[in-house]
């Protein structure tokens, strides 16, 4: 019988982003121990391709290179190549992404990783593409170099020697902990202090290139402001919450956030769609605007909210990961942001078509189009090849005057071509669907909702309810007391991580809260006791990424934030609150791990942002 190594087995996964590469020539495998075992007997090393199936650069033209007969050779001839859906292993995708960012002050996905036949990185390359700057050589050159090397036994020992360095690197970064220095009572105000003097007063956010949302340092800011009431803290939260909200990460037809702009201001995205990410921000506009009274906020929230239960929704319950930046365009070519982008003709056409009767006529839906195209900067230039990324460019007030009507006949008039450019986009195909759902993420979304619940008048609690009865049967196996991370497609795995166990029981937890059901709290609990018992080690004080029966290269801690919040950070909090509702020694475990980690916190507290807020709540409690 052939080795399964012979053969393209990513077809076999349930994971929509390994699904992509099963017609391709090459042997891809999916990670797990028949694998590396295979690696092993044949004596090669691993070459890794990290990503997830929504990513616009995980497709086209880096998925693309692997058709390449010279580069579809190379594999086959010298590696063992490895497909990792970053969303089913975001443990393997933190470690490789932290060496990525240490070897080349960068990360991001899809990530090219080779590696010894257990794991040891000796080679990380983010962002692939066909062509890269001189320090990324095109990827059959680089291949075919490490293949060789590999197999000459001078080189093979540089590049073990290498994959020992790196990985005694990455422990130490990801693996120790630093001697117990508990925090000082500072350390909010100077990590609030620093996202205010690294934060880009003229955009909003944080960064000089591509902008990502930072939900972690926005939540630091708005806590540092509550227990400060130093207005230049919430100033600078608001003016980039007011940045994305105007800007073209917001989907201002569909409501619910894109996942970054790969520009400086706001104005671009990368078009997927991520639950994880629309249930954050959902929750930061809503405690922005109780902190502000400014109703903009509500309206953010709650659109996003709607986003998430139209177009998120499992059939069964809960909520799937999120939905591709790319879709078909007029060519039936899959193309990134087809489904969002717009040219003026298009917005026309879209009120063309009217269907008001009488109370609506040509002249009126030709202004109606007019006035949104000025309103979110639709031009004949456009944004991406001639079409134009939805932007708030102009205020209610400024059309009014521009157009001589009033404020609220300006409203009813973009109230018209919202309608129509919505039913429009309803026409064209659909970005697909990353069924998977995960634990976490749900965990996320049910926070939100519980907030949303608290805040507005209106309910989620029956979206909430069938999420937690579908989340309980189909990945709480009630024996063990054990979570899966991931259902899909009636298949579940792998076993949870720190992030799953942290995030679904907050968010059950904070259905207690606001329902006062018992049967909520009690699995709060059920989850936070297996949180402890999986995660935590006393030896060192701290909580790790992976439970203590998983192997890996490494056993990391999540301290920083990254794609969500620190999952330290999320487990530490929840400690913390569940402490007075239960006998477990909750408040002492969260206690100890703000000591342990209390030297990062003084010396790093943005990178460290959520993990600054955790160790605050913990030590606002009485006792601490």
């Amino acid at each position: 019988m052939a080795s399964p190594l012979e053969r393209n087995r990513a077809g076999e996964a349930t994971s929509p982003y390994l699904q992509t590469f099963a017609t391709q020539q090459v042997n891809w495998q999916p990670w797990e121990e028949q694998t590396l075992a295979g690696a092993s007997e044949r004596d090669r090393p691993l070459f890794l391709l990290l990503g997830y199936g929504t990513c616009h650069w995980c497709h086209g033209p880096a998925s693309a290179q692997f058709t390449d007969e010279a580069v579809r050779s190379t594999l086959d001839e010298h590696f063992v190549p490895v497909v990792v859906d970053c969303l089913v292993r975001p443990d393997l995708d933190l470690i490789y992404q932290t060496r990525s960012q240490q070897v080349h002050g960068c990360s991001g996905w899809p990530l090219a990783v080779c590696a010894t036949p257990d794991g040891r990185p000796f080679h990380v390359q983010p962002a692939l593409a066909p062509a890269q700057a001189d320090d990324f050589p095109d990827l059959h050159t680089r291949l075919t170099a490490l293949g060789e090397t590999w197999k000459n036994p001078e080189g093979r020992r540089r590049l073990e020697q290498r994959a020992t360095e790196w990985t005694a690197t990455l422990r130490e970064s990801l693996e120790c902990v630093p001697k117990p220095s508990a925090p000082d009572e500072h350390t909010l105000s100077a990590g609030a202090n620093a996202a205010v003097r690294r934060a880009d007063r003229t955009n909003g956010g944080w960064g000089r290139s591509s902008k990502f949302p930072h939900t972690g340092r926005i939540r630091l800011l708005l806590r540092a402001y509550d227990r400060s009431e130093r207005t230049v803290y919430r100033d600078v939260a608001t003016q980039t919450l007011d940045a994305m909200a105007d800007g073209g990460l917001y989907d201002h037809v569909g409501g619910g956030f894109h996942r970054y702009t790969t520009d400086p201001t706001w104005r671009t995205p990368s078009f997927e769609k991520l639950l994880s990410t629309n249930a954050e921000l959902a929750c930061l506009y809503l405690s922005a605007a109780e902190q502000t009274d400014d109703t903009r906020y509500v309206t953010v929230a709650r659109e996003t909210l709607a986003f998430v239960q139209r177009e998120l929704a499992h059939e069964a319950g809960g909520f799937v990961s999120g939905l591709s930046a790319q879709s078909e365009d007029d060519a039936g070519e899959m193309r990134e942001g087809a489904f969002y982008v717009w040219t003026p003709e298009e917005v026309h056409n879209a009120l063309g078509g009217d269907d008001d009767g009488i109370f609506s006529t040509a002249a009126v839906d030709e202004r109606d189009a007019e006035l949104f195209c000025e309103r979110y900067g639709v031009t004949d230039d456009g944004t991406i090849a001639g079409a134009s990324v939805l932007t708030r460019e102009r205020s209610l007030d400024q059309l009014a005057r521009l157009h001589d009507m009033t404020r609220t006949q300006v409203e009813a008039a973009l109230d018209n071509a919202h309608r129509h450019v919505a039913g429009a986009r309803e026409q064209r195909p659909r970005p697909p669907r990353d069924e998977q759902v995960l634990a976490g993420w749900n965990g996320l979304a049910l926070s939100a909702f519980a907030a949303a619940e608290d805040a507005l008048d209106e309910t989620y609690e029956e979206a909430a309810t069938d999420a937690i009865s579908f989340l309980r049967e189909q990945l709480w196996e009630e024996s063990t007391n054990t979570l899966s991370r991931r259902y899909c497609n009636g298949t579940t795995g792998p076993d949870g991580f720190l992030s799953d166990y942290a995030f679904l029981s907050r968010g059950v937890f904070e259905w207690y809260l606001v329902t006062d059901e018992k049967t909520h709290l009690d699995f709060a609990l059920e989850l936070a006791r297996t949180l402890v018992r999986e995660f935590w080690d006393q030896k060192k004080g701290t909580l790790y990424y992976t439970p203590h029966t998983q192997q890996s290269v490494v056993r990391p801690q999540e301290r920083t934030d990254h794609s969500t919040r620190s999952s330290l950070a999320a487990a530490v909090e929840l400690l913390a609150d569940l402490s007075p509702l239960s006998d477990d020694a909750f408040a002492e475990r969260a206690n100890t791990v703000v000591e342990t980690h209390g030297s990062h916190l003084r010396t790093s507290p943005l990178q460290c942002a959520s993990l600054v807020v955790a160790a605050d709540t913990v030590q606002s409690r009485p006792g601490s």
